[in-house]
């Protein structure tokens, strides 16, 4: 879950401040997810070979050891690092232009090894409109500060986003999204592109958006979530 508060200091520019809040478990969505992979002849990927609904992170050391972490290690709830950030609106127009900047302080009271350092991301994004359709484009670069896991992650990587919102009615809305950033780290398993793809529903209620997606990866199986749901609620707030 992540609280993100979004604050308009001038037309073209916002400030804002993002609080992860996660939880580590097993999950119950193990069944369900080896059932849609059998139904549409996709590889399991090795899934089928550790228990199911349990919580595991494996890694091999530089030196040869084996290193494995269960439920009890790092299960649990944990604030994630605390986001501050900014946008600046350059065209409000079609096609809309903006520029953002967000620091992730590392505030995290997560377990080893997910205790993640510094990092700043800057990102580009486009949108602009045609007819009923909604086009997003997004570029980003994020620089991570040294690494904490004897893992050697890269410190600097690109993402790219791409989205298609069809405005079937004045407040709903069918959006598909795809998600590319370059590998994690020289690493197996994590040398590889990140590609993702989620189909979405947005709902404009009297003063609140509703969205819900489905998330699958594509092409590249270890380094991405297999699958995931996702439910976002927007509320303007006035003072």
């Amino acid at each position: 879950m992540c609280m993100r508060a979004s604050f308009m200091s001038s037309p073209n520019t916002r400030l804002e401040l993002i609080v992860p809040v996660e939880y580590q478990g097993g999950g119950i969505t193990d069944r369900p997810i080896e059932g849609f992979h059998r139904l549409f002849n996709l590889t399991q990927h090795r899934r089928d070979q550790w228990p199911r609904s349990r919580c595991y992170f494996m890694f091999v050391t530089p030196y040869g050891q084996r290193v494995t972490y269960g439920s009890g290690d790092i299960g649990g709830f944990y604030i994630g690092n605390i986001g501050l950030g900014g946008s600046w609106k350059i065209r409000a127009s079609s096609p809309a232009l903006s520029l953002r900047l967000l620091v992730n302080l590392p505030t995290t009271n997560e377990p080893y090894p997910f205790d993640e350092g510094l990092s700043v991301t800057a990102q580009a994004s486009l949108s602009w409109r045609h007819g009923n359709l909604f086009f997003y484009h997004g570029l980003g670069y994020t620089w991570y500060e040294s690494d904490k896991r004897y893992i050697d992650v890269k410190t600097g990587r690109f993402s790219f986003m791409t989205a298609i919102e069809y405005a079937m009615t004045r407040n709903f809305s069918i959006v598909l999204n795809s998600i590319a950033a370059s590998p994690t780290a020289d690493y197996p398993e994590l040398e590889d592109y990140i590609v993702e793809v989620s189909v979405g529903l947005k709902k404009r209620l009297k003063t609140s958006t509703v969205e819900f997606d489905l998330i699958e990866n594509l092409l590249y199986y270890d380094n991405s979530p297999d699958f995931g749901l996702q439910l976002s609620i927007k509320t303007p707030v006035n003072w």
